[in-house]
């Protein structure tokens, strides 16, 4: 097997895997939001609205992690299929998830600077949502494509988010710096990495005007890796 070719299956087995883990550790707010650790631990002290938020873009960030895979794995290749989780990704994201989450971001612990790298991490996600939705208006397939991938790389950023905490916390790193440091690193790291996958797809398919000549009329299925890149509050 390639180099290439393991490090995709890396990639997509530790997403699948913390997405999966992250979904189990989420799974009393389907059920009793109360059983939650942070749900009791913040319940107390915010906003009587908070819960009312909160829960909601908790079910918007697991539609929104599950959709990915779909979307980007060579999984469905009926483009009717894609067409329709794309809606429901971008339904679940522009319509619930990223205004939820820009709101609670104003609540999220980490002081001020954690609350800035939360506020940038899902008014950057709305926008490449919104940029990648206009690129497909306008038939733009590869633009299209790689907004998406900017898009999905911020929402998983609740999983790097994750791996870059427990990293400073064996470190040693006290709780004030350790989370809003990793709320930035997080949102960074896979913007680098996202933005580094793009180059090298372009770089070997070079496509200046955004598309195919057959790309006109459907939508192709991605093979494109993503990075390890949302309901961090």
């Amino acid at each position: 097997m390639h180099t290439k070719a393991i490090l995709y299956t890396l990639f997509w087995t530790l997403v699948l895997g913390l997405t999966g883990l992250l979904l189990w550790n989420s799974r009393g707010y389907v059920s009793d939001p109360e059983t939650v650790y942070f749900f009791r631990e913040r319940i107390d002290t915010s906003p009587e609205v908070w819960k009312s938020i909160l829960i909601p873009h908790v079910m918007a960030g697991m539609i929104c992690l599950l959709a990915g895979p779909l979307l980007f794995l060579p999984l469905i290749k009926n483009g009717r299929v894609h067409a329709g989780l794309g809606i429901l990704y971008a339904l679940s994201t522009l319509g619930v998830m990223l205004p939820t989450g820009i709101w609670l971001s104003f609540y999220a612990h980490g002081g001020w600077i954690g609350r800035l790298g939360f506020l940038i991490t899902g008014s950057g996600m709305f926008v490449a949502t919104i940029l990648g939705l206009w690129a497909l208006r306008d038939l733009q397939i590869v633009s299209h494509r790689h907004w998406m991938m900017r898009s999905y790389a911020l929402a998983l950023s609740a999983l790097s988010f994750r791996i870059v905490y427990v990293t400073g916390y064996t470190l040693g790193l006290s709780y004030e710096v350790n989370y809003p440091l990793s709320t930035w690193l997080s949102t960074v790291i896979n913007l680098v990495v996202v933005e580094i996958m793009i180059r090298r797809s372009a770089t070997l398919n070079p496509h200046p005007h955004g598309e195919r000549p057959d790309e006109k009329n459907h939508i192709p299925h991605t093979h494109v890796s993503l990075p390890v890149v949302s309901v961090r509050q």
